[in-house]
Protein backbone atom coordinates (compact mmCIF):
# COMPACT_ATOMS: atom_id res chain seq x y z
CA UNK A 1 0.00 0.00 0.00
CA UNK A 2 1.25 3.45 -1.10
CA UNK A 3 2.24 6.26 1.37
CA UNK A 4 0.89 9.41 0.97
CA UNK A 5 2.58 12.42 2.55
CA UNK A 6 -0.17 16.08 2.53
CA UNK A 7 0.91 19.30 3.64
CA UNK A 8 -0.34 21.20 5.62
CA UNK A 9 -0.70 25.25 6.01
CA UNK A 10 0.74 25.69 8.92
CA UNK A 11 4.39 23.67 7.18
CA UNK A 12 3.30 20.28 8.72
CA UNK A 13 3.10 17.45 7.34
CA UNK A 14 0.53 14.29 7.62
CA UNK A 15 1.63 11.03 6.33
CA UNK A 16 -1.28 8.51 5.68
CA UNK A 17 -1.85 4.98 4.29
CA UNK A 18 -3.85 5.21 1.45
CA UNK A 19 -3.90 9.01 0.31
CA UNK A 20 -8.03 9.67 0.17
CA UNK A 21 -8.59 8.23 3.51
CA UNK A 22 -5.49 10.99 4.81
CA UNK A 23 -7.95 13.91 3.02
CA UNK A 24 -11.26 12.37 4.04
CA UNK A 25 -10.31 11.75 7.28
CA UNK A 26 -9.03 15.48 7.62
CA UNK A 27 -12.19 16.99 5.72
CA UNK A 28 -14.58 15.17 7.96
CA UNK A 29 -12.45 15.88 11.01
CA UNK A 30 -12.50 19.81 10.76
CA UNK A 31 -16.16 19.63 9.55
CA UNK A 32 -16.83 17.92 12.56
CA UNK A 33 -15.37 20.67 15.03
CA UNK A 34 -16.82 23.22 13.12
CA UNK A 35 -20.05 21.65 14.30
CA UNK A 36 -18.94 21.43 17.99
CA UNK A 37 -18.29 25.17 18.07
CA UNK A 38 -21.02 26.69 17.64
CA UNK A 39 -21.42 27.59 21.02
CA UNK A 40 -17.86 28.95 21.56
CA UNK A 41 -16.70 32.84 21.86
CA UNK A 42 -17.47 35.02 18.76
CA UNK A 43 -14.31 37.04 18.01
CA UNK A 44 -14.84 40.55 16.48
CA UNK A 45 -12.87 39.67 12.78
CA UNK A 46 -10.50 37.36 11.42
CA UNK A 47 -8.25 40.05 9.79
CA UNK A 48 -5.32 38.55 10.12
CA UNK A 49 -6.20 36.15 7.65
CA UNK A 50 -4.60 36.93 4.05
CA UNK A 51 -6.84 38.24 1.32
CA UNK A 52 -7.09 35.63 -1.73
CA UNK A 53 -5.08 36.47 -5.07
CA UNK A 54 -6.27 35.53 -8.32
CA UNK A 55 -3.03 33.94 -10.66
CA UNK A 56 -3.03 33.87 -14.34
CA UNK A 57 -1.09 30.39 -14.10
CA UNK A 58 -2.07 28.39 -11.18
CA UNK A 59 0.87 25.64 -11.24
CA UNK A 60 -0.54 23.77 -7.64
CA UNK A 61 -3.29 22.43 -6.59
CA UNK A 62 -3.00 24.06 -3.22
CA UNK A 63 -3.26 27.84 -4.90
CA UNK A 64 -6.39 26.99 -6.04
CA UNK A 65 -8.45 27.94 -3.08
CA UNK A 66 -7.26 31.50 -2.91
CA UNK A 67 -7.78 32.18 -6.88
CA UNK A 68 -11.03 30.87 -6.64
CA UNK A 69 -11.88 33.11 -3.26
CA UNK A 70 -11.02 36.07 -4.95
CA UNK A 71 -12.58 35.69 -8.23
CA UNK A 72 -15.71 34.93 -5.52
CA UNK A 73 -15.06 38.20 -4.28
CA UNK A 74 -14.35 39.85 -7.97
CA UNK A 75 -18.31 39.07 -7.90
CA UNK A 76 -17.60 37.54 -11.90
CA UNK A 77 -19.51 34.25 -11.82
CA UNK A 78 -17.84 33.78 -15.08
CA UNK A 79 -14.70 34.20 -14.06
CA UNK A 80 -15.18 31.63 -11.13
CA UNK A 81 -16.96 29.26 -14.02
CA UNK A 82 -13.22 28.86 -16.05
CA UNK A 83 -11.39 27.44 -12.93
CA UNK A 84 -14.06 24.29 -13.65
CA UNK A 85 -13.64 21.64 -16.56
CA UNK A 86 -16.18 21.96 -18.88
CA UNK A 87 -17.40 18.59 -17.64
CA UNK A 88 -16.50 19.68 -13.82
CA UNK A 89 -19.03 18.53 -11.00
CA UNK A 90 -20.35 21.21 -7.98
CA UNK A 91 -21.72 19.63 -4.94
CA UNK A 92 -23.30 22.55 -3.54
CA UNK A 93 -24.49 23.60 0.20
CA UNK A 94 -27.99 22.89 -1.15
CA UNK A 95 -27.24 19.52 -1.75
CA UNK A 96 -27.86 19.71 -5.51
CA UNK A 97 -25.27 18.12 -8.13
CA UNK A 98 -24.18 20.44 -10.90
CA UNK A 99 -22.29 18.65 -13.83
CA UNK A 100 -21.12 21.38 -16.78
CA UNK A 101 -20.26 24.68 -16.82
CA UNK A 102 -23.49 26.18 -17.73
CA UNK A 103 -24.90 24.07 -14.96
CA UNK A 104 -21.87 25.78 -12.37
CA UNK A 105 -22.41 29.24 -13.80
CA UNK A 106 -26.23 29.41 -12.90
CA UNK A 107 -25.30 28.38 -9.61
CA UNK A 108 -22.57 31.41 -9.39
CA UNK A 109 -24.79 33.79 -10.42
CA UNK A 110 -27.54 33.04 -8.27
CA UNK A 111 -24.73 33.42 -5.51
CA UNK A 112 -23.16 36.73 -6.17
CA UNK A 113 -26.65 38.33 -7.21
CA UNK A 114 -26.98 38.07 -3.06
CA UNK A 115 -24.09 40.92 -2.81
CA UNK A 116 -20.80 41.24 -2.28
CA UNK A 117 -18.56 38.42 -1.17
CA UNK A 118 -15.63 38.75 1.21
CA UNK A 119 -14.13 35.39 1.62
CA UNK A 120 -10.65 34.00 2.79
CA UNK A 121 -9.00 30.84 2.80
CA UNK A 122 -8.51 29.56 6.78
CA UNK A 123 -6.51 26.21 7.37
CA UNK A 124 -5.91 24.27 4.25
CA UNK A 125 -4.32 20.67 3.23
CA UNK A 126 -3.38 19.44 -0.21
CA UNK A 127 -2.07 17.03 -2.04
CA UNK A 128 -0.92 16.11 -5.98
CA UNK A 129 -4.37 16.67 -7.41
CA UNK A 130 -6.70 17.43 -4.22
CA UNK A 131 -7.32 20.37 -1.72
CA UNK A 132 -9.73 20.94 1.06
CA UNK A 133 -9.69 24.46 2.79
CA UNK A 134 -12.04 25.81 5.20
CA UNK A 135 -14.46 28.88 3.53
CA UNK A 136 -14.30 32.11 6.28
CA UNK A 137 -16.87 34.89 5.52
CA UNK A 138 -15.22 38.21 6.67
CA UNK A 139 -18.51 39.98 6.26
CA UNK A 140 -19.77 37.90 9.88
CA UNK A 141 -17.89 37.87 13.32
CA UNK A 142 -16.12 34.98 13.38
CA UNK A 143 -15.32 32.08 16.52
CA UNK A 144 -11.61 32.93 16.60
CA UNK A 145 -10.84 29.04 17.53
CA UNK A 146 -13.04 27.89 14.65
CA UNK A 147 -14.15 30.79 12.32
CA UNK A 148 -14.79 27.69 8.78
CA UNK A 149 -18.25 28.85 7.32
CA UNK A 150 -17.78 25.72 5.65
CA UNK A 151 -14.98 23.32 4.45
CA UNK A 152 -14.43 22.71 0.64
CA UNK A 153 -12.94 20.01 -1.06
CA UNK A 154 -11.25 20.33 -4.58
CA UNK A 155 -9.95 17.72 -7.17
CA UNK A 156 -7.75 19.43 -9.52
CA UNK A 157 -7.58 17.67 -13.39
CA UNK A 158 -4.08 17.41 -15.24
CA UNK A 159 -5.29 20.55 -16.76
CA UNK A 160 -5.05 22.69 -13.61
CA UNK A 161 -8.85 22.80 -13.47
CA UNK A 162 -11.58 22.21 -11.03
CA UNK A 163 -12.83 18.65 -11.99
CA UNK A 164 -15.44 18.09 -8.81
CA UNK A 165 -15.98 20.48 -6.18
CA UNK A 166 -17.77 19.22 -2.96
CA UNK A 167 -18.93 21.86 -0.24
CA UNK A 168 -19.61 20.74 3.75
CA UNK A 169 -21.46 23.57 5.35
CA UNK A 170 -21.53 24.66 8.82
CA UNK A 171 -25.24 23.95 10.14
CA UNK A 172 -27.22 27.62 10.23
CA UNK A 173 -28.61 28.38 14.08
CA UNK A 174 -32.61 27.88 14.03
Amino acid sequence: MQMSESQLSSGGSVRCKPALACLVTLVFCMAGAAALAQDAEVAQSCGDLPEPKDRAVISSPAQMPSVYLARLNEGNAEHVVDLFATDGVHRGPDGQIRKGRAAIREFYEGVLDGGPRKLAVGRSVADSHRVAFELINLLLPCNKDDPALAVDLMDINEDGQIQEFTMFSRPRPQ
